[in-house]
């Protein structure tokens, strides 16, 4: 007996065995095997399930959140029910101060654009009475009685003499407040104390009305200037209050009242009394309301002098 005969595989034909099988059993598994990875895959790309003790933290935090708002609560109610009353007081005191400060602001504010309303109304309607101040002049003079025509005339050229002084004294005034303006701003390093002075100057014209309107600037230049309170701001008011004791008890008593012939004595008094009647226009009206009486009071006194009662004779 012999060997089994092999028999061989044709030619063109591939070699069917174990070896060459194994491919497709692998194949098989890793088709098997591809959706495990897939579920992997998957569960890699979801975000983790929060831990437990996590979460456990959120709920306190939550439950914490709320105490704290009951106990705010509850601590507010109960000092509005102790306190309420204070609260509401000191709540109505505030608004009271409130209204106040704004109605005061209010009324200087109306006030000050009121005045430069009138004072752009004066300039206005003084330009056009300069216009015509020769016909105005000429026509008042041509409704003068011709018996009382020289003495009036005469009586008016006086005034209009004192008005004209007065004026060259109130000018010079200026120009010495002016001065001293500049000399006190300027030591004590104010800044545009050139400015100030000028403006300062000009508005004393108008008696208090150049310190009123210029040492609010002055002063809050200065703190800009020197970032605080020190001895500049004390130059500072040092400075108006000089300039105003010369100007009331020297500048305007000598200047003003040599000018218009009135002693200082008479200055004074006038202003006093002319400015608690008047109150600011009196203060602005006071030298030349003196000086037009001082005129009157004197052509008076020689009409009295020269009259049959003075002199006894009955046929003057």
């Amino acid at each position: 007996v012999g060997e089994p005969e092999t028999v061989d595989d044709p030619p063109g034909q591939p070699r069917i065995d174990g070896a060459e099988a194994a491919p497709d059993s692998s194949d098989k598994d890793g088709d098997e095997a591809e959706p495990g990875r897939d579920e992997a895959e998957s569960s890699e790309g979801s975000p983790p399930a929060p831990p437990a003790a996590a979460m456990q933290g959120e709920e306190q935090l939550g439950r914490l959140i709320q105490l704290l708002a009951q106990r705010v609560r509850s601590g507010a109610l109960a000092f509005l029910q102790s306190h309420g009353g204070q609260v509401a007081s000191g709540a109505e005191a505030a608004g009271a101060g409130v209204a106040q400060f704004l109605t005061t602001v209010g009324r200087g504010a109306f006030g000050m654009l009121l005045f430069f309303g009138n004072l752009a109304l004066f300039s206005f309607v003084a330009a056009y009475l300069l216009k015509d101040y020769d016909h105005i002049i000429a026509a008042a003079r041509e409704l003068v009685p011709l018996g009382y025509r020289d003495k009036v005339f005469e009586v008016s050229a006086k005034i209009d003499g004192q008005l004209r002084s007065f004026l060259r004294g109130q000018m010079m005034v200026c120009v010495a407040l002016g001065v001293m303006y500049f000399i006190g701003l300027r030591l004590s390093g104010v800044p545009f104390a050139f400015l100030i002075a000028v403006f300062g100057g000009v508005a004393s014209f108008v008696p208090y009305l150049g310190l009123a309107l210029t040492i609010g600037p002055a002063v809050l230049l200065c703190i800009v200037q020197h970032g605080g309170i020190d001895l500049h701001l004390l130059g500072v008011v040092m400075t108006f209050v000089i300039a105003q004791m010369l100007e009331g008890t020297v500048l305007t008593p000598r200047i003003v009242g040599d000018q218009v012939g009135l002693g200082p004595v008479w200055v004074i008094l006038a202003v006093l009394v002319f400015g608690n009647a008047l109150g600011f226009l009196g203060l602005l009206l006071a030298v030349p309301i003196a000086a037009s009486l001082k005129v009157l009071i004197g052509e008076a006194l020689a009409y009295y002098r020269a009259s049959g009662l003075f002199t006894g004779d009955d046929t003057t």
